[in-house]
């Protein structure tokens, strides 16, 4: 006869103390919230890019106020930053879309982009 498995006692989570984590497998949800109910909600990036972002930043602070609840609103991006250093960090941290600000000379540009989801 086989043996059953031995169930974890100390590191079991039960259903009551899992609302008071801030991770709940693998995705950072809001306190008292399930993960099944914020898994639908898009999370965002929103960043500056381009020669002229200096002229978009008051912009890109402002989308960030607007998008509060569900993106990075103290996201440290500099020149340096490139496009696929913000995609190797979303996956983990569950970001589903970027916003894009760019200017040129003549007008300012929005983007926006959703993230690849897999292995391609």
């Amino acid at each position: 006869m086989a043996k059953t498995r031995r169930k974890k006692k100390r590191t079991h989570a039960s259903e009551t103390n899992q609302k008071h984590n801030f991770f709940v497998g693998g995705t950072r949800t809001a306190l008292g919230t399930s993960p099944q109910a914020s898994s639908g909600i898009p999370k965002t990036f929103v960043v500056k890019r381009g020669k002229l972002a200096h002229l978009v930043k008051s912009l890109t602070e402002d989308v960030r106020k607007i998008m509060e609840p569900h993106t990075a609103s103290k996201l440290k991006d500099s020149k340096s930053n490139k496009l696929k250093d913000f995609i190797q960090v979303a996956g983990p941290l569950g970001v589903t879309h970027f916003v894009l600000l760019s200017a040129t000379e003549r007008a300012k540009y929005l983007k926006i982009c959703k993230t690849p989801r897999g292995p391609t």
